[in-house]
């Protein structure tokens, strides 16, 4: 799930503090840091764009459609399951600069087990979340963007009798404290 990079289209949270132009190359940073990762994966990707960028398109890619975020990658886990009939789906944003490969790997093999696995960020949200079926009872109800967001997906998880497991919890970027925080901001010159 991204955004095109776009000057002022990106990571508003760390633009207040940050300045456009720099939330602008930090997010470029991010966005390919997470299509190599998952390039590298082995897995085939797919880029679910809020909106279509200028580049970035010779990787196969879909526009999200739904005005809440749990719209959306209701939506995308939707067209995988029922369309592209995947097994297994697991779903990352782009604001994780400690995402690897082998969390990847991690999160498709403990599938095999699972009906879910999610990725905590440290904020109570998520960087990662995968499932081996369509459940979409997951994504709803859900108070996107706030530090219930794992809390209360775990708690649906229950609720609906899904098995889950949870992967390393990792920094994931909305602010400047993040930033300032993470491994990104030793290699990023701003």
């Amino acid at each position: 799930m991204a955004r095109p990079a776009e000057l002022g289209k990106v990571k508003s949270r760390l633009a207040a503090t940050l300045g456009a132009e720099k939330t602008l190359t930090v997010y470029k940073h991010l966005l390919q840091h997470t299509i190599s990762t998952a390039e590298k994966s082995g897995h085939s990707i797919i880029i679910w764009w809020s909106e279509l960028p200028n580049d970035y398109l010779i990787i196969p890619h879909k526009l999200q459609i739904g005005e809440l975020l749990g719209d959306r990658m209701h939506q995308a886990f939707e067209f995988e399951f029922n369309l592209n009939q995947s097994e297994k789906v697991v779903m990352i944003g782009t604001d994780c600069p400690d995402l690897t490969t082998t969390i990847l790997e991690e999160a498709f093999n403990t599938l095999e087990e699972n009906n879910v696995v999610l990725g905590p960020s440290e904020d109570g949200g998520y960087y990662l979340i995968g499932m081996n079926g369509f459940h979409p009872e997951l994504l709803q109800e859900i108070e996107w963007s706030t530090e219930k967001v794992l809390a209360q997906t775990i708690e649906k998880c229950k609720k609906y009798k899904k098995t889950f497991a949870l992967l390393p919890t990792l920094n994931d970027i909305d602010n400047e404290e993040d930033l300032r925080r993470s491994s990104l901001i030793k290699t990023l010159v701003l």
